[in-house]
């Protein structure tokens, strides 16, 4: 506890610096977890193509397990940053900033074997 010292004529008066700090209006500092209590923070939202495949198994009363949901949402975002990739290279070399659907069609051309990339 700090103490301060003044000197008021004859008598020396000791007063704590804690009583002076209660009798004056300061802000109080705010922890983290006094942060987080007043404000509700929301879920970040994890992307996932899982609700896309549900979709289309469910046309043909095809069921799939969660593990199962991952490894293919894992391919589809695997197969998508290929597709992107190989798309905007395609871009530079023709020196444009823009990807078209063209440049999607020949990256896929290129990366899907046989017959799946000529259905495209």
């Amino acid at each position: 506890m700090l103490v301060c010292q003044y000197d008021q004529g004859l008598t020396n008066t000791l007063c704590a610096v804690d009583d002076v700090l209660k009798t004056h209006d300061t802000p109080k500092a705010v922890t983290k977890s006094q942060k987080k209590d007043d404000k509700k923070w929301k879920k970040s939202r994890k992307e996932s193509y899982a609700m896309y495949v549900y979709k289309i198994l469910k046309q043909d009363d095809i069921g799939i397990s969660s593990k199962a949901m991952d490894i293919m949402n894992t391919f589809i975002i695997g197969i998508f940053n290929r597709i992107n990739g190989e798309a905007s290279r395609l871009a530079n070399y023709n020196k444009r900033r823009t990807i078209t659907s063209r440049d999607i069609q020949n990256s896929i051309r290129l990366l899907m074997p046989g017959e799946l990339g000529n259905v495209v």
